[in-house]
């Protein structure tokens, strides 16, 4: 520790910053010259002569840390931490980043975040992290830490749990500003349209959620059988305020706003994509229950009308008595990717699971194909869709 616990003048300032560059083998610290050297130390009012400079780095040992006495211009030397030195905080945390090393690409660039708790600043965890040099923010309202790597990928990075949540992958950008208020990556710089679109559609996407978003939004297929709810692509705003407002715990009002926003956005999907192919194979059940009352069952069944009317969208209706029925297992959604490779999904109960083993995936495929056969043609489909809306 340097002078831990003491406030020191400028002239043991300078002493002390000289001491620390003779053992790095620096001829002299120049004063409020060299911006690259380091910050500036503050002066008093009437003060005169030259203030010195704060190193930034301290050899090859770290970054030494001082606290600037904003009312006295004093300085105090806290010690010495592990990473770069660039602090972010976050509500009573601090994280550091240490840049990694590649493995002669910059795509396997990694970098880390060293988790300090103040006073003692021990390292509690490090976390890491896709992509070399990554942009950092800190909320104050949490210990939410968000970060962009230069692979492009946004993450969420709860450092007291060391959990980090990818929230977009920012493909054709180069982000240059990060900001993190209550825990959401908000990135400015220069972007392709469809980066930024992805960004929009995540922000109010619950974390669990926003990997298979981002599957879902480069997926060249899509298949989904619901049996809980009506999928979330085919919900329109009615159904989806219903849903949210029936939510336990209840979400506050700018929570509620905002993931009924990301949902409406997320749907642009079916437009945006018209050479994906959408399967949807929906339980009878889910139309008959009336779920918000009559009117959002009118406007839901006219939306299911208006979509299945895609020339890449399909809706099938299972029916409510079908003995041969192979969805006994639960709803499951099933997404092929730009290299043809196929994952499935389930969820639940605010947890969600991402089914990569090819094994586990075919059994997924061979049930949905099953499904399909068992379920109403699109024909019949619109006709019993029809009778419905004309018994509403």
């Amino acid at each position: 520790m340097l002078g831990s616990g003491s406030h020191l003048g400028a002239d043991p300032v300078r002493q002390m910053l000289l001491q620390g560059a003779a053992e790095c083998d620096v001829e002299e610290l120049h004063p409020a010259a060299d911006a690259e050297q380091g910050h500036s130390v503050g002066r008093r009012s009437g003060d005169q002569g030259e203030l010195p400079r704060i190193p930034v780095r301290d050899c090859q040992r770290g970054s030494r840390l001082y606290r600037i006495g904003v009312t006295e211009h004093d300085v105090d030397g806290l010690g010495q931490v592990e990473g770069s030195g660039v602090l972010i905080p976050a509500k009573s945390l601090v994280a550091d980043v240490v840049d990694g090393s590649t493995n002669g690409s910059s795509t396997n660039r990694t970098s880390a975040l060293l988790v300090y708790q103040p006073g003692t600043w021990k390292v509690l965890r490090q976390i890491q992290l896709p992509g070399g040099n990554p942009l950092l923010a800190g909320s104050n309202s949490n210990e939410t830490v968000c970060t962009a790597g230069s692979t492009g990928q946004v993450s969420t990075v709860d450092l007291a749990t060391g959990e980090a949540t990818p929230a977009a992958r920012f493909s054709g950008a180069s982000p240059t500003t990060l900001a993190c208020p209550d825990g959401q990556p908000l990135l400015a710089g220069s972007s392709s349209t469809d980066a930024a679109r992805s960004l929009t559609r995540r922000a109010g996407l619950a974390s669990w959620f926003q990997q298979w978003a981002g599957i879902e939004e480069e997926a060249v297929s899509l298949y989904a059988y619901e049996c809980c709810a009506i999928p979330g692509l085919l919900q329109p705003e009615p159904y989806i305020r219903a849903i949210f407002e029936r939510r336990l715990p209840p979400l506050c009002e700018e929570q509620f706003e905002r993931q009924v926003a990301a949902r409406l956005e997320r749907q642009r999907l079916l437009s945006e994509r018209p050479h994906t192919s959408f399967s949807f194979a929906i339980e009878e059940a889910l139309l008959l229950r009336g779920f918000g009352g009559p009117e959002v069952t009118r406007t839901l069944i006219d939306n299911l009308l208006e979509q299945g009317r895609r020339r890449n969208v399909e809706i099938l209706i299972m029916p409510l008595r079908q003995e041969d029925h192979s969805g006994f297992e639960g709803p499951q959604y099933l997404a092929e990717t730009k290299d043809n490779k196929w994952v499935g999904y389930v969820e639940a109960h605010d947890t969600s699971v991402l089914v990569t083993d090819s094994k586990s995936v075919s059994a997924m495929l061979q049930r949905y194909g099953k499904m399909r056969s068992q379920a109403l043609s699109r024909t019949a489909t619109v006709s019993l869709l029809k009778q419905m809306r004309g018994a509403l």
